[in-house]
């Protein structure tokens, strides 16, 4: 296929001109990554240009095994499939190359009812709300600013390697906000420079997201925050965000205390996370009854410079089970391997109000109450001051409960784990770590001076228990 036409006012790389099977492609500027959009047959010739010379190159994620050759500044490798590339010249995070390259996706038919976003057009929109059975097309080159709402609705698809484009807008608003709705779709799309969260499902089922890619970097701008949702998947997507990569939450400004929230998948999908913020998070918000069955699976966590690869943070009263970490790739990770943890946070209903994250004129929390057992973390949590405080704050503490972590090649050396529940009612329980490897060597236990565990029941590394002393 030809390469995607983009208006003349989308702004170009001054770092990297890019050649697929010899036709060159326009590299899209921004603050936190050039970007390729390329659709074709998997097997594809890259040849990237770098406008400096190159002292060391990186082709995440390595698990694909793309060896590259240099020769000057230029740079030759084949991808024998679609996928999500990110290569990183002199180590130079601010401004890597990432290559989203797709199965070609056809134009639909101009039926009079599917809005299509043309290409080589900035097409200035604003906000657009969408109903059942709306559809909306991006064409390879589109540049759409505009933010969507899709509520109340049945049957929602929004499709296409267009760009929804964020970075003129200068107040927080969700790029993509699907409340109370099902039957979304939303794939192929490029949420560029994104402000708040970038795409936020609320009280929403049966939603699908497909080869989704989202580059933030202006705070607060979570990749996908799925809140009270069910049966999602989401699957090949990219992310890098300045927050929480995925974040699944429950409760928070729509309350359904008794509501039980299931069957969310994260499969084949690339993180990055900047600072601060998780790759795979579940919380802090967590107030539904209970939260069960979260799967993340066959990931690659290729950089997370603050935070844990893994966190469950229950801020709540809901019970957290049936959760998993399975197939996981971690090449850069600097701070926590996992962290799950029960208790008092800013985010909770019942934190005192001079504290609590919504409040406007909320004060830090105090030295003498944050919690340096997760220091990433630590002006986050609360804790009591004495046993009448905790006694106080424990009616609204839920659990973490039944999570597993198979099969986690971590590259680096053994990390922190933090295990800590907020009392002997409220508890992180049957944990379960199998197959796990540090730079490339299985492990049979992990570092007793990288655990940091309390208020723990059923905690097991390759078979094993491991008590809290």
């Amino acid at each position: 296929m030809p390469p995607f036409v983009y208006a003349a006012e989308v702004p170009r790389s001054s770092h990297y001109r890019c050649w697929l099977d010899g036709v060159e492609h326009t590299v899209i500027d921004s603050l936190k990554g050039q970007i390729v959009r390329a659709a074709g047959e998997p097997k594809v010739e890259v040849e990237i240009e770098s406008l400096e010379p190159i002292d060391s190159l990186v082709v995440r994620p390595l698990q694909r095994g793309i060896k590259a050759a240099m020769t000057g500044k230029r740079i030759r490798f084949t991808l024998d499939r679609h996928d999500n590339i990110s290569i990183e010249i002199n180590d130079h995070l601010d401004a890597p190359l990432f290559i989203f390259w797709d199965p070609p996706v056809e134009t639909p038919e101009n039926d009079g009812k599917t809005i299509i976003f043309k290409a080589g057009q900035i097409h200035e929109v604003g906000k657009m709300i969408l109903g059942s059975g709306d559809r909306v097309f991006l064409e390879g080159g589109a540049v759409v600013r505009a933010w969507l709402l899709i509520e109340n609705a049945v049957d929602v698809r929004v499709w296409g390697p267009g760009v929804l484009d964020q970075s003129k807008r200068d107040f927080r608003e969700n790029t993509i906000y699907v409340r109370k709705s099902r039957e979304v779709l939303l794939e192929d799309v490029l949420l560029l420079d994104t402000f708040s969260w970038s795409l936020h499902l609320s009280f929403s089922e049966d939603v699908r997201i497909n080869r989704v890619r989202i580059i933030g970097w202006r705070p607060n701008c979570d990749g996908i925050d799925v809140l009270s949702s069910s049966h999602v998947a989401i699957r090949d997507c990219f992310f890098r965000n300045a927050d929480d990569c995925v974040a699944i939450k429950s409760g928070k400004w729509d309350m359904d205390e008794t509501g039980v929230m299931e069957d969310i998948t994260v499969e084949r999908c690339v993180f990055w996370n900047d600072l601060p913020g998780n790759a795979m998070e579940i919380g802090f918000e967590l107030d539904n009854r209970l939260v069960q069955s979260v799967h993340f699976r066959d990931c690659d966590i290729i950089h997370v410079l603050l935070g844990a690869a893994f966190s469950i943070h229950n801020g709540g009263t809901a019970r957290i089970e049936d959760v998993s970490f399975e197939d996981i790739r971690i090449e850069d990770l600097r701070d926590e391997f996992a962290d799950l943890c029960v208790g008092l946070s800013i985010y909770s209903l019942d934190c005192p109000k001079e504290f609590f994250r919504l409040n406007p004129d909320r004060l830090p929390v105090p030295s003498e109450r944050q919690d340096s057992s997760s220091p990433d973390n630590q002006m986050q949590w609360m804790l009591p001051l004495n046993q009448e405080e905790r006694t106080l704050y424990a009616v609204g503490r839920g659990s973490v409960d039944k999570v597993r972590f198979h099969r986690i090649a971590f590259a680096g050396a053994p990390i922190p784990i933090v295990l800590k529940g907020y009392d002997d009612k409220h508890t992180v329980s049957n944990v379960a770590f199998t197959e796990i490897s540090c730079a490339g060597k299985p492990l049979k236990e992990w570092p007793v001076d990288m655990l940091r565990m309390s208020h723990t029941r059923a905690v097991r590394f390759e078979g094993k228990t491991i008590s809290p002393d």
